[in-house]
């Protein structure tokens, strides 16, 4: 799984290390040695489950066991113990969770730190799944239960594929630990790179062959219908053309040079754009206590002509039926009073109705506003889905600058 290289090397850089020259070579050291002990872990299950499968089908006489559900069945009569089939299911679930995590962590540092995409994490593990389940449930639907042995062998050509695409970056990325101005002391050699681009080479020509070889199988199947293989030949080429892609695009594009990159780009300081005040600062008031917080930050910025323009949205169910018969303008009006003793003199108010984003957006477009004012509850988890403020929706319907107050 050559993902998992990536989120390796995002591991790494979480790890408190002393800078200098000693503390970096320890560092390495002891990082090869984490590789190390890892990879060698997975073989050694690797070759447990290889050793299984010979050790009880093969000396039983079982040579045509090739499907999940046959060996579930099987080992249950050959070693005569019912718990050794219950240990098999869970030892899948195991593996696959482990490959669920692994691929989604792994996906969010490609995504941050290669193409610069950052998005919420419950969105990110929802696509992921998606796309893993919907898959999986359209070939059930379409063929039958009895095709998910193929939908295995089918994922095994797309995780051949999708190799290649995952080593030919990591080649390109070993130009910038073979570099003398990135690395300085802890430059690889030559050979280094050599022999892993003869790797990488190998082992996409094996995928390759691999998914020649399985397209002439199912071609060769009688009853093949052309909606299974015919999508599959047109994924192949787009792959091919993507894969020559990220070849030979960063040659072209002179990626080779001693550079180092810089994922936002070049470095400069921004213009910063004179703001001498706020001419109108919209208040959002919900006459609770958190009022005090929006009302508290619009007296401290305002200057003597500045405009305060005090907004309450009524969002009860008689507000939709009456409108402006149902208000609470007598509250507005004791709140400008009060701001009149404070010595802000330019208070007005408004009433929307309905919800509250809509009314707060189409006031503030209304009186030309500079500033809009908010609270926020701080909800999190559960409780911001649930009890979600105004402040998340709002802020995409207007275009002026929102503080938001806690």
């Amino acid at each position: 799984m050559p993902h998992n290289l990536y989120l390796h090397s995002s591991i790494v850089q979480t790890r408190n290390i002393n800078k200098t020259e000693y503390g970096l070579k320890q560092a390495i050291k002891f990082n090869n040695l984490d590789s190390l002990f890892a990879l060698n872990l997975a073989f050694l299950v690797n070759a447990g489950i290889l050793i299984l499968a010979a050790s009880v089908f093969h000396r039983s006489g079982n040579y045509g066991v090739d499907d999940i559900l046959q060996t579930h069945k099987l080992l249950e009569p050959i070693l005569g113990n019912t718990l050794v089939p219950i240990l098999f299911g869970i030892a899948l679930i195991a593996a696959g969770q482990s490959s669920t995590i692994t691929g989604t962590y792994a996906g969010q540092i490609v995504m941050e730190g290669f193409i610069n995409l950052r998005i919420q994490p419950w969105v990110r593990r929802l696509i992921t799944r998606i796309m893993a389940i919907i898959p999986s449930i359209f070939v059930i639907i379409y063929f039958g239960d009895s095709s998910t042995a193929n939908l295995l062998i089918l994922n095994q050509v797309i995780l051949s594929l999708q190799l290649s695409f995952a080593i030919v970056p990591l080649i390109h990325l070993i130009h910038f630990v073979s570099s003398k101005i990135i690395m300085k002391g802890f430059v690889i050699s030559i050979k280094t790179k050599i022999i892993a681009w003869i790797l990488s080479a190998l082992i996409i020509t094996l995928n390759i062959k691999l998914v020649v070889e399985t397209l002439k199988d199912w071609i060769t199947i009688e009853n093949t219908k052309p909606l299974t293989y015919i999508p599959i030949f047109i994924l192949c080429f787009v792959f091919g053309l993507l894969l020559m892609y990220i070849i030979f695009e960063p040659i072209i594009n002179g990626v080779y040079n001693n550079r180092v990159i810089n994922i936002h780009g070049k470095t400069h300081f921004p213009k910063i754009n004179k703001i001498t005040s706020y001419n109108k600062i919209a208040l959002a008031l919900d006459f609770t206590k958190n009022d005090g917080a929006v009302l508290s930050h619009a007296v401290n910025l305002a200057k003597q002509d500045t405009i305060l323009i005090l907004i309450h949205v009524i969002e009860s169910a008689g507000a939709s039926i009456y409108g402006t018969q149902v208000n609470d303008r007598k509250r507005l009006n004791f709140y400008v009073e009060q701001l009149t003793k404070l010595g802000i003199k330019n208070s007005i108010y408004e009433v929307g109705y309905g919800k509250a984003e809509k009314s707060i957006a189409e006031i503030v477009e209304k009186q030309s506003a500079d500033l809009l004012i908010l609270i926020t509850y701080g909800h999190k988890g559960i409780t911001d889905i649930l009890f979600e403020t105004v402040t998340n929706k709002v802020k995409h319907k207007i275009t002026i600058p929102i503080l938001i107050a806690r």
